[in-house]
């Protein structure tokens, strides 16, 4: 969807997996682009071929930026394109943890303090945002 291929990201996860890095998986969930139960389960088998099963965060869709793009003479691409009720992404999230993974739903840039202590031992929160968190 982006127009380039997405194969220097999922190469660099794998070195990154090999050299035992610490990872989070950051997935934005885009409405008819990605959110397909084939291209989940695609993405589900790529992860599951790594040493460990790495947290993801799931980023649903939003329209919250999308006046900056008329402000600056871009056409708007996500036009009609809505967004997700919570059901739609509770399933979706349901779908990646009875594969083993770890998630957490990100909303508007901010880790809801439920979610987050689902996994952490010690949060550290500052001016309402996370700012660190000990995985236990």
């Amino acid at each position: 969807y982006t127009g380039i291929s997405n194969k220097l990201i999922l190469n660099n996860l794998k070195l990154l997996d090999e050299m035992e890095k610490d990872i989070w998986i950051r997935f934005p969930l885009i409405p008819e682009i990605n959110d397909n139960e084939s291209d989940l389960l695609s993405m589900m088998e790529f992860l599951s071929q790594l040493k460990k099963k790495y947290p993801i965060s799931i980023l649903p869709y939003h329209k919250i930026g999308s006046h900056k793009y008329k402000r600056f003479g871009i056409e708007y691409k996500m036009n009609g394109i809505e967004e997700y009720c919570d059901d739609d992404v509770k399933k979706i999230k349901n779908m990646f943890n009875e594969g083993g993974f770890m998630t957490i739903w990100e909303t508007l840039g901010n880790i809801g303090y439920k979610g987050i202590r689902e996994i952490a031992d010690m949060v550290i929160w500052k001016n309402g945002w996370l700012i660190g968190l000990q995985l236990g």
